[in-house]
């Protein structure tokens, strides 16, 4: 597609389809770099989004145990209210 670059204040820009946005899920931030002369935008992920389900898989696995059995403490033990 051709676009044409805009002047932005002090800097310049493209606008991009809705469609497009929509599709890649783009909010109000994104990741921006050039790589091999061409800008790369991506959308902004949250580190952690994806951690809820993949610990509901790993429960569902049984990969959901302490590395380290013998870590616990009497507190947790004898104090903790499970």
């Amino acid at each position: 597609m051709k676009v044409k670059v805009i002047k932005l204040g002090n800097s310049h820009g493209v606008r991009l389809p809705k469609l497009w946005l929509q599709q890649l899920g783009l909010g109000e931030e994104a990741e921006m770099e050039l790589v091999n002369e061409r800008i790369v935008i991506t959308p902004l992920r949250r580190v952690r989004s994806q951690w809820g389900a993949r610990f509901e898989e790993m429960g569902k696995n049984g990969e959901d145990q302490l590395l380290e059995p013998g870590c616990t403490t009497s507190w947790d033990r004898e104090d903790w209210e499970w």
